[in-house]
């Protein structure tokens, strides 16, 4: 259902746009356009049920994790606020909704909230799909206000890491993510990144180069709708290749330590001048955790002649 709703939505806005221009909108179609216009402005709440609804996709996709050799609990949860980022974006990030069901399962304590582009919060039923997961604009504001009170988990490479997608590449958009590190160090938050080995794999993309027409219009609009894609089958878009899925988690990086380290070694900065150093050594200790994750783990995901592009 999840990668179907967008194209009931487009289906749906095609017909009642042309029953209105043909002058044949009537009551019922009136009332239909009025229902289903207001669901994308319905407020939602997140259903913990959701999450295990995904669960059912472990399977299809083998998904496998290498949480028996990482430990992810922090001491006290309550006081420090976690960030799940993940790395690759893939075409459509099936996988980052599997990642919600592992969250829930395994550290229920660290769900928070999910971020998705904006566009996506106003598609009907889509906003209602991803809104029961707790899932929130990307936007600088929308991130900084519910990270005062939540956990986040977020695809860190963003529209431009679906026009890097492609089968045989691995990559990770870190080095132009600044606004990210500079916005976990100020609310302090413990990052784990997440490498997921096959997700470049369940699309062939055939839209996959980010300084194109394409790739650089999207980027500018913030939404993916020129991406031009398919899985299983060219004539039934889709439906994704059911490859295998291998969550590899690297250990934690605590901003707060790395703020310290960047008061002892800038002992006459300022805060800001301190926080934008602590942002940086946040980026280099994230940046080598990933790496680490992606070789220790390339073997038993079944990549083990891949090498990680680092963006």
């Amino acid at each position: 259902l999840f990668w179907v709703i967008p194209f009931i939505s487009i289906t749906m806005l095609s017909f009642l746009y042309r029953a209105y221009s043909l002058g044949q909108l009537g009551a019922t179609n009136a009332t239909i356009a009025v229902v289903w216009f207001s669901l994308a402005f319905m407020p939602y709440k997140r259903w913990p049920w959701w999450s295990r609804v995904f669960r059912l996709w472990y399977e299809p996709f083998h998904v496998k994790t290498n949480l028996h050799t990482v430990n992810q609990s922090p001491p006290d949860p309550a006081l420090k606020r976690s960030i799940v980022a993940m790395h690759p974006h893939g075409v459509i990030p099936l996988h980052s909704i599997i990642m919600s069901a592992i969250i829930e399962q395994y550290f229920p304590h660290m769900y928070g909230f999910a971020v998705a582009a904006d566009v996506l919060l106003r598609l009907p039923l889509m906003r209602q799909v991803i809104g029961w997961l707790n899932t929130y604009g990307s936007t600088k504001q929308s991130l900084d206000k519910h990270l005062e009170t939540k956990n986040m988990f977020i695809t860190l490479d963003g529209i431009r890491g679906i026009f890097l997608a492609k089968p045989g590449r691995e990559v990770a958009v870190i080095n132009q993510r600044m606004g990210f590190f500079r916005l976990a160090m100020k609310h302090r938050a413990r990052v784990v990144p997440v490498y997921v080995f096959g997700a470049n794999e369940m699309w062939h993309n055939l839209t996959a180069d980010e300084n194109g027409l394409l790739g650089s219009l999207c980027r500018r609009l913030r939404m993916s709708i020129f991406c031009l894609f398919y899985g299983s089958f060219p004539w039934i878009l889709p439906v994704p290749r059911f490859v295998p899925l291998t969550y590899a988690f690297g250990e934690d990086v605590d901003a707060a330590v790395l703020r310290e380290q960047a008061m002892r070694e800038n002992p006459d900065a300022s805060a800001s001048e301190v926080d934008e150093a602590g942002a940086c050594l946040l980026r280099d200790a994230y940046r080598a955790s990933l790496i680490s994750a992606f070789e220790k783990n390339k073997h038993e995901a079944g990549y083990a002649d891949r090498t990680l592009e680092i963006l």
